[in-house]
């Protein structure tokens, strides 16, 4: 799989930040949803509360990759939606042979997710267990694991990466 720019940098840069800044100190960075590509392996979960929610995470998950919910990584754009898919003309780009080329939309609200729509997908969008009906948007938030085809992510706002990348026990190759 691979996502616009996927040489792991930009992952490897984000997760040495989370290492080295305070937590509000990472949140100011990065103002912004994430959408953090995991591996399907998991195991031991942990389950660890932060000032904005309860996240349950597994201790040996590998961020495979991540997108920032933004149109660039550098500026937080403030835009309305987001298209998930193979093409490169979407928003967050995931060449996965499981993805549509365009296969899903996120709707934001104040740079946070609100809800996703599958975009008449061949292999499905879901929400949890739960399957998208086409063209019928579904509400959305952080912490939420999605996934597009077969590929599983999840909605991560600053505070839950900076603790997810601290918890990764080796760093992603």
């Amino acid at each position: 799989m691979a996502t616009e720019g996927s040489t792991g940098e930009f992952l490897a840069e984000v997760r040495e930040l989370a290492r080295t800044l305070t937590v509000a100190r990472f949140e100011a960075r990065f103002p912004w949803t994430f959408l953090a590509i995991t591996s399907p392996a998991s195991s031991v979960a942990l389950e660890y509360a932060t000032r904005r929610s309860t996240f349950a995470s597994n201790v040996n998950d590998a961020i495979v990759d991540l997108l920032p919910m933004v149109k660039t990584a550098t500026a937080y754009s403030g835009i309305a939606s987001l298209l998930v898919g193979r093409s490169r003309a979407c928003d967050l780009w995931i060449t996965d042979a499981s993805m549509s080329k365009t296969h899903a939309r996120f709707t934001l609200e104040k740079g946070l997710p609100k809800t996703l729509e599958d975009l008449g997908s061949r292999n499905g969008t879901r929400v949890g267990d739960e399957r998208l009906v086409p063209s019928t948007p579904i509400a959305v938030r952080v912490g939420d694991i999605v996934s597009f085809g077969s590929v599983t992510a999840r909605l991560l706002d600053a505070l839950q990466l900076h603790g997810l990348l601290n918890l990764m026990r080796d760093p992603p190759k």
